[in-house]
C-alpha cells in the first residue's frame, strides 16, 4: 500500500478513523512493517535504492502480462534446474524457517495472536540456526557473492536500535487479552501496560480499579466448563461477554477488549485494497462511480473466489439480467 494513503494528514484512512475514534492507534501489519523497513534501509544506501526501483519497473512489466509471467517462471524453473545439477545451490535455505510466519502474515483476515506465536517460533529457529549453522552459511553466502562479483557488507558494524516499540508493546499486550487455550497468553502486567496507552479512557483511579478487577476475571475465566473454555479470538471473547452480560460485570477488562478489537487499523486486507486501486482506477478509468468501483475492487481483491465461479455461470447470470439482442 502506498504510504501517503496512511500517512498523509488530510483525507487519509488514519485520519478518518483518528476523528472518529481518538483512542484507535494505526498499527500496521507486519509484512507492512517489515516492507517500511526495507525502504528506510535501502534509502541510505544508493545500490540497494537503485536495486529496488530497478526490481519495481522488473515487476510492474512482468505482473502487466500473463505470458510474460509465464515465460519468467519456466526460465526460472530452467535455470533452478540447471544450478542444482551443478550443485551450486540447495533445495533448503533460511528464508525456509519463515515460511509459515510469512504465509500467516500474507492472510486476509490477520490473527494477531497466532502471527505473535509465531514471530516467536521463528525467531527461535533463527537464533538457532545463529548459534549452530551460522558459519557455514556466512561461507557459502561469501563464495556466492566473491563468484558473481557482490560486495560483502561489513558484519560488524553497529546497529542502532529504533526509538519506538509502541506498535510491538500493543501487540503483545492485546496477545495477552487472548482467550486462546483458555488464556495462556494471559499476562497482567501487559494488560495493565496497554491500559496505559489510553490516558482518555481510563484514569488512575480506573487503572487501581482494572488491577482488582483482573485478578478476579482471570479466575473466573480459567474456570472448568463454563461458556469462555473454547475460546479462540477476541471477538468470540467480546461477543460472549455480552450474550451473558458480563460485559458489565467486567466493565474494564470489556473496555479493553474493545479497544484491542479496533486497534487492526491497517490489516493485509486494508493494504491490499488500496495498492488495488491504481490498478483499477487509471487514467482510462478516472471517471468512475464509486458503486461501480465497490464492485470492481470486490472482483480484483477477491480474486481467488471468482476464479472458482465458472466462465458459464458469469455469462448466464449478465445474459439473465435483461433482454439483449445477441445471445452471448
Amino acid at each position: 500500500m502506498d504510504l501517503v494513503n496512511m500517512q498523509e494528514e488530510i483525507n487519509s484512512l488514519k485520519t478518518l478513523i483518528m476523528n472518529d475514534t481518538p483512542s484507535a492507534y494505526c498499527i500496521h501489519c507486519f509484512a507492512y512493517q517489515l516492507q517500511l523497513t526495507l525502504v528506510v534501509v535501502a534509502k541510505k544506501y544508493y545500490e540497494a535504492e537503485q536495486f529496488f526501483d530497478i526490481l519495481t519497473n522488473v515487476l510492474n512489466i512482468i505482473e502487466g502480462s500473463f505470458k510474460r509471467s509465464e515465460m519468467l517462471r519456466d526460465d526460472q524453473a530452467e535455470k533452478l534446474e540447471e544450478l542444482l545439477v551443478l550443485d551450486e545451490v540447495h533445495t533448503g535455505s533460511v528464508l525456509a524457517l519463515t515460511y509459515d510466519l510469512n504465509m500467516a502474515l500474507q492472510k486476509k483476515d490477520q490473527d494477531i495472536v497466532s502471527a505473535i506465536k509465531l514471530v516467536g517460533f521463528a525467531e527461535r529457529q533463527l537464533q538457532d540456526t545463529r548459534d549452530s549453522r551460522w558459519n557455514s552459511l556466512i561461507e557459502d553466502v561469501s563464495l556466492f557473492c566473491v563468484k558473481h562479483g557482490i560486495v560483502i557488507s561489513e558484519r560488524d558494524m553497529n546497529y542502532v536500535r529504533g526509538k519506538s516499540k509502541l506498535n510491538t508493546d500493543l501487540l503483545l499486550s492485546m496477545a495477552s487479552l487472548s482467550p486462546d487455550n483458555p488464556f495462556a497468553n494471559y499476562d497482567k502486567y501487559k494488560i495493565m501496560k496497554l491500559s496505559a496507552h489510553y490516558p482518555n479512557e481510563f484514569t488512575d483511579s480506573m487503572l487501581e480499579d482494572l488491577s482488582f478487577e483482573l485478578d478476579i476475571y482471570i479466575d473466573y475465566m480459567r474456570e472448568a466448563d463454563n461458556e469462555f473454555s473454547n475460546l479462540k479470538k477476541l471477538g468470540d471473547l467480546s461477543e460472549i461477554l455480552v450474550k451473558i452480560n458480563l460485559h458489565m460485570t467486567w466493565r474494564l477488562a470489556y473496555l479493553l477488549v474493545k479497544l484491542s478489537l479496533i486497534l487492526h487499523v491497517a490489516t493485509v486486507m486494508v493494504e491490499r485494497a488500496f495498492s488495488s486501486m491504481k490498478y483499477v482506477k487509471n487514467d482510462l478509468r478516472s471517471r468512475f462511480g464509486d458503486e461501480f468501483f465497490n464492485d470492481c475492487l470486490v472482483c480484483y481483491i477477491e480474486d481467488e473466489v471468482f476464479e472458482s465461479v465458472p466462465n458459464d455461470a458469469v455469462i448466464d447470470r449478465f445474459q439473465n439480467m435483461t433482454s439483449r439482442r445477441v445471445q452471448l
